[in-house]
């Protein structure tokens, strides 16, 4: 893609135009219609999609917010910032994703909102969830981040909650060249006010008068915002790589079936991932559970096979939004974060190294 993108990024520099234009008009424009969604507003990064979420369905100051654990301080700092705590919940084994009996137990008076997060590229329980938190009045915020590309049933991962929110971080499956985000809803009111929160609470007239240079157009405010605008250079790198997500998420799955056909005579020693029915997963990467999960990655490590441990320690049992104490509390949870194993998927990576990584790691678990 490198002549793509050197050569829109030529086109917005010798524009000379940088904040909010073009560029992020046309990528709202398409990411919209890729979702099949109303309205999408372009801003700084996925935290801050988070928190303008956060603060557009009426998060407050005292509210609870019902979260996982198994995920990174990007997702829960949010939260914070807007004064609300996170409640954080177990999740299911198969799919390590938001376990909805665990929700409905968590759910209370000072519950404001529910940020269901599709792990490791994995479909939530979208029905259940959905189900349980409007039957209470209490608004679903989508972190689809990590699953552009997944489907439950003729949807798109990111579509079913009241907001959903994606990250362009680079190391992303859709990456920019820097930090972006995108807040994806049906609500014309809500994608009014994250607009209006992400560039200072400027009142939209008053930034319409004054790029038109209209004589004696002066600064407006509706409310208290942030700095939390898309530049045009991420978006027009974000732009050429949304043509391809579709087929990179393919190609994740087709890679992910590679792993399980060549540990097909070792799941007695390792746990595979469950893919939701109804539900079609874009997974960032092919994650297993062990025992033996620390002696396999040294393994790996020593084949040329580099690994991670996302999300270990999660969230819950580590500062500053966490405490030691609190192990044992989500027991799930914590099982997988001493076993997951997380193994190169990405669609940059040849079907042959693939087919390596997945022979490598059916010969670790065996030398056991």
């Amino acid at each position: 893609m490198k002549a793509e993108i050197d050569e829109v990024i030529e086109a917005v520099v010798s524009r000379g135009v940088f904040t909010p234009d073009e560029q992020v008009g046309a990528l709202e424009a398409e990411f919209a219609g890729w979702m099949r969604s109303p309205y999408a507003v372009g801003v700084a990064s996925g935290s801050s999609a988070l928190a303008l979420a956060l603060r557009s369905v009426g998060v407050e100051a005292g509210d609870e917010v019902v979260i996982t654990a198994n995920l990174d301080i990007s997702v829960v700092g949010p939260i914070t910032q807007v004064g609300a705590r996170p409640r954080f919940v177990d999740i299911e084994a198969g799919t390590q994703t938001m376990d909805p009996e665990a929700l409905a137990h968590s759910l209370c008076r000072r519950t404001g909102a529910v940020v269901l997060v599709h792990c490791h590229g994995h479909v939530a329980a979208l029905r259940k969830i959905l189900d349980e938190a409007s039957s209470r009045g209490i608004p679903i915020i989508e972190d689809a981040t990590l699953a552009p590309g997944a489907w439950y049933a003729d949807r798109r991962v990111g579509s079913f909650g009241t907001v959903g929110c994606f990250s362009f971080a680079p190391t992303k499956p859709l990456g920019a060249f820097g930090n972006a985000g995108m807040v994806v809803t049906s609500s014309e009111e809500i994608a009014r006010r994250v607009r209006t929160l992400a560039n200072y609470g400027f009142r939209e007239d008053s930034i319409a008068a004054i790029r038109s240079g209209r004589p004696g157009a002066t600064f407006r405010y509706a409310e208290p915002g942030i700095n939390a605008t898309m530049d045009e250079l991420q978006a027009a790198v974000v732009r050429i790589k949304l043509g391809r997500i579709d087929e990179w998420a393919g190609r994740r799955r087709s890679y992910a079936a590679t792993y399980r056909r060549v540990l097909r005579d070792s799941e007695d020693r390792v746990v595979l991932p469950v893919e939701r029915a109804g539900g079609r997963s874009a997974p960032r990467f092919f994650v297993v559970r062990t025992p033996r999960r620390d002696q396999i990655a040294e393994m790996l490590h020593a084949d040329g096979i580099r690994t991670a441990m996302n999300y270990v320690p999660p969230m819950h049992v580590q500062p500053p939004y966490g405490d030691p104490g609190k192990v044992g509390t989500l027991p799930v949870t914590e099982r997988i974060s001493d076993e997951l194993l997380c193994l190169p998927l990405a669609p940059e990576l040849e079907a042959g190294e693939i087919e390596y990584s997945a022979s490598r790691l059916a010969h670790a678990l065996g030398a056991g």
